[in-house]
């Protein structure tokens, strides 16, 4: 099975009121080009949940592919700006609703023919690629000089950043555990373990 890969479409970035048809239509050109058959996004299509399900819809239909999904940070945002809930409304809020997608790996495993299947979820922040000058209270602050890292207020979690690392991380565990020995694919948005990062090349200029 050919499979197309694709991540942080950020569909609301240049807030023209046809962005996402744009990318939509690019993203399903690009797949029956290369013949795809299963389309997996890895989160952040859009700043706001609802945003994310009209475009996951848009998608599927456009390219004629089932297409699976797992949130990223952007897609769990609550940013008071933009969001029209009212006060209350937090990341979890958001990761729950963005379960009414079919396609969302959040709400379990997928099998695909061959005997693969699919694992995946959100993940989060353990700090572990962060320099070593700085604490985990200092990445706490998510803050440097004057910049903000903006999850700090507009993914509004019930725990800190490292517990919401285990929990994900936790999951993905279990999920994995229960298919020992298959063929998987596992996609996350945050990276949670250092094999999976793009390392430096050797001295031969080889990866």
């Amino acid at each position: 099975m050919r499979i197309g890969v694709v991540s942080d479409l950020h569909v609301d970035l240049n807030e023209g009121p046809s962005s996402r048809g744009e990318v939509v239509a690019s993203l399903s050109a690009a797949a029956a080009r290369r013949g795809a058959e299963l389309l997996i996004v890895a989160g952040d299509i859009a700043n706001r949940y609802d945003a994310s399900l009209r475009t996951l819809a848009a998608l599927e239909a456009a390219s004629g592919l089932r297409v699976l999904f797992v949130p990223g940070n952007h897609d769990v945002w609550n940013e008071a700006s933009t969001l029209p809930f009212g006060r209350g409304w937090g990341a979890w809020d958001s990761y729950r609703a963005l379960e009414a997608f079919p396609g969302n790996l959040a709400r379990g495993p997928v099998d695909l023919p061959g005997g693969w299947s699919v694992v995946g979820d959100l993940g989060w922040y353990d700090y572990a690629f962060g320099h070593p000058r700085f604490s985990a209270e200092d990445f706490d602050r998510m803050r440097f000089g004057e910049r903000l890292w903006l999850d700090k207020v507009n993914a509004l979690w019930d725990r800190p950043a490292r517990e919401m690392h285990r929990l994900f991380h936790g999951k993905l565990e279990r999920q994995l555990a229960g298919r020992s020995g298959e063929r998987l694919v596992l996609v996350t948005h945050a990276v949670s373990h250092a094999a999976f990062t793009v390392q430096p090349p050797t001295r031969s200029g080889s990866i």
